[in-house]
């Protein structure tokens, strides 16, 4: 084997091998886990590498579980055997992966091989596929059998028919196969063409439209072996060999197709009376998911997209308010009963539409209703990315000055949508979803949403939610600070005028936990312009509100707003001095030691106080702050009596251990021993008795000693 085909056949085992791996999670965890969209996405990109130097490849399995990759043979290990029981479990014998393959397409597929696959449960591989509209995927287009010694290779075109069930003869799709040219039968076998024929009325049921759709999927499928000549001398063939072989009478008979959609017709026409009676909107819901329910349910795309035209149709004749309500239960409804593949083309078809649009008529207020809902629902199922291209649409219209003024008005409309009722509570459930920051796509929808309507919602859910959301929630409003800053601002003046109890805090611990969150909030949005409001807000009479106040303060981390909380040591009140000295060690020490320095040599009271904090700092300053301290302690302790002035010393050293003790700092600690030992007579005399036992001495020697 040469080194290129070892490369190919490696590249394929791991791709079986993650092909393997998605399938067990999404089987463990189901399809929205984070766990299984990880493994999804990495198998999705192994096939994508893949695909990006051929233009297709397929994996198939024989009977007795050998695999194959482009009909080679892979060495079986462990992952292909285990890959093979995948296949088996659900009849699929292969599985043809081409160019056009999407992440959504990828997913869709996996989701068949769940053991629980809910109204799935009975459809076979090219059944699953063909609901969801599925191009870039094929089924089962390769068969590998177990055959004996002296068995033919394939059984005669005859049986192959016979075996295949098909409505119409074996003599007559013989007798068919002469009419179509070399071209085609040399690339696609006779065998291959009954299975064609098998595949297309199978799919097709009593639907012609189907039967066509069907046959038109199989010739793209093929589109790098027939030109554009050959699927239409194919397409012709099969019409030929239908409208002369198959007797289908009735098959599309007017009066049932008709019948069918005339009763629909009239209770639609029911439904507009009582709507127009002034129905109640719980009973206008109700009747909506009746009359909807089973259309929707049974409906392919083309048959949605009938039932959608008709709804608008309904909408232009009678265009009041209350028929908004449509779009909501039918879209829901999509969302509940059909596949991703189906509700994702018809939220494309509707996409292409309003791009469309050149001037506005009642169907553009329809239509734009429709996308409101269809990008809730996308946002509840955590479908991010299709609910952006929606709100994307929208925001170019918006921005687009040759539109005419009611088509930006009508686009101003959808974003007003989105920021009341369902649709802003799947905003905030996608925020609330991801436990690490607020996802990408949700930033940019809120930031073309572009209303303080949103941002009050996001307020609102401060009172529950830990400290770590208010963050993620102001870095995402950060950018926005004259909407979010006005926002988060009002709340915080109003603060004063709250429910408080008969010692002034706050009545409840949810008000303090909102208000705490949002001051917060505020120092990450606005910065250094929140501090005279959080300067006002630190005087409240709650210790609590105090406290957040200023850590708000500290939050901002600039050195006007450290200068900022020292004013509050300057004013000398006990009720701000535990709290911001508490503060201080979380700032930049670069900024916080000057400051505190300058306030050391101001409020002698608070020496004892300064040298802790700044022996929690890891500084070269804060270090060459003690270190000079301790040279000059004869001049600081001169006023104090002998207990005060071993309180200093003992504080002092204890902020000197916690610094990187360096020669300059051993040289002033043997000074200050020599000092020390000369500074009280009587203390150095009961120390040599032992009477006395002197800590200084030892704590300053323990520290000369460390290294």
């Amino acid at each position: 084997m040469g080194k290129q085909e070892e490369n190919t056949t490696a590249r394929f085992l791991e791709i079986v091998k993650e092909l393997h791996l998605a399938i067990s999670k999404v089987e463990m965890y189901g399809n929205s886990h984070p766990i299984a969209k990880l493994n999804v996405n990495r198998a999705f990109a192994f096939i994508r590498e893949n695909l990006d130097s051929r233009q297709s490849f397929s994996l198939s399995a024989s009977d007795d579980g050998t695999l194959f990759a482009d009909g080679a043979l892979l060495p079986h290990d462990t992952f292909t055997r285990l890959f093979a029981k995948d296949l088996a479990r659900r009849n699929v014998r292969s599985l043809l992966f081409d160019e056009r393959l999407t992440l959504e397409d990828f997913e869709y597929l996996v989701s068949f091989f769940e053991k629980t696959v809910h109204e799935n449960a009975h459809l076979n591989i090219d059944e699953y596929l063909h609901r969801g509209e599925i191009a870039s995927i094929t089924a089962n287009s390769v068969e590998y059998r177990l055959v004996a010694a002296g068995d033919e290779d394939e059984p005669p075109v005859e049986q192959l028919a016979s075996r295949e069930f098909l409505p119409i003869s074996a003599k007559a799709i013989l007798d068919e196969l002469s009419e179509l040219s070399d071209e085609i039968l040399r690339y696609l076998s006779e065998q291959g063409l009954i299975r064609t024929i098998g595949e297309v009325l199978s799919k097709g049921g009593k639907s012609r439209t189907q039967e066509i759709f069907t046959l038109d999927a199989i010739i793209d499928r093929h589109r790098q072996i027939l030109g554009p000549a050959q699927g239409a001398e194919l397409s012709k063939w099969y019409d030929r060999l239908r409208d002369k072989h198959l007797d289908r009478k009735g098959e599309d008979e007017p009066q049932s197709a008709s019948g069918s959609r005339a009763e629909f017709v009239e209770n639609l026409d029911k439904f507009m009376s009582a709507l127009s009676g002034g129905i109640d909107p719980r009973e206008s819901r109700q009747r909506l998911n009746t009359l909807l329910a089973k259309p929707v349910e049974q409906a392919c795309l083309d048959e949605l997209e009938v039932i959608y035209k008709y709804l608008l149709s309904t909408f232009v004749r009678y265009p009041t308010p209350a028929f908004l309500t449509v779009p909501e239960v039918f879209i829901g409804l999509m969302f509940t009963k059909l596949d991703a593949g189906i509700v994702n083309n018809f939220a494309k078809n509707r996409l292409a539409e309003k791009a469309r649009e050149t001037k506005a008529a009642h169907e553009t207020e329809f239509l734009t209703t429709t996308l409101v809902w269809l990008a809730a629902n996308y946002l509840s199922r955590g479908k991010l990315l299709p609910a952006l291209n929606i709100a994307r649409l929208f925001g170019r219209r918006r921005r687009d000055e040759h539109l005419p003024q009611s088509l930006i008005d009508d686009a101003k409309t959808f974003f007003a949508f989105l920021c009341v009722g369902e649709p802003l509570e799947s905003i905030v459930s996608a925020i609330d979803a991801d436990f690490f920051g607020v996802p990408p796509e949700i930033e940019e929808l809120i930031r073309l949403i572009d209303s303080k309507l949103v941002t009050e919602r996001l307020l609102d859910e401060l009172a529950n939610k830990p400290r770590d959301y208010a963050v993620k929630i102001a870095e995402m409003l950060r950018g926005d600070t004259e909407i979010a800053g006005r926002v988060f601002a009002k709340e915080i003046m109003q603060i004063k005028h709250l429910p408080r109890d008969a010692s002034g805090r706050l009545a409840t611990d949810i008000l303090l936990k909102r208000e705490a969150n949002a001051m917060f909030a505020l120092a990450i949005i606005a910065g250094e312009t929140a501090l005279p409001l959080l300067t006002i807000v630190a005087e409240d009479t709650d210790p609590n509100i105090r406290f957040a106040a200023l850590e708000a303060i500290a939050r901002i981390g600039t050195e006007e707003a450290i200068r900022t909380l020292v004013k509050f040591l300057y004013l000398d009140k006990t009720k701000w001095r535990e709290a911001v000295l508490k503060l201080l060690p979380r700032l930049d020490p670069d900024l916080v030691v000057p400051v505190l320095v300058r306030f050391f040599h101001l409020r002698r009271e608070h020496w004892i106080d300064i040298i802790r904090v700044v022996g929690t700092l890891e500084s070269s300053q804060a270090r060459a702050f003690l270190v000079d301290t301790l040279y000059m302690w004869n001049s600081y302790t001169s006023a104090m009596n002998s207990y005060e002035t071993e309180e200093f010393i003992t504080a002092l050293l204890d902020s000197i251990s916690k610094c990187e003790i360096d020669e300059e700092a051993r040289r002033a600690l043997k000074a200050f021993l020599d000092e020390w030992h000369d500074f009280d007579v009587l203390r150095s005399f009961k120390v040599l008795l032992g009477s006395r036992k002197d800590l200084v001495t030892e704590k300053a020697r323990r520290i000369i000693s460390s290294k």
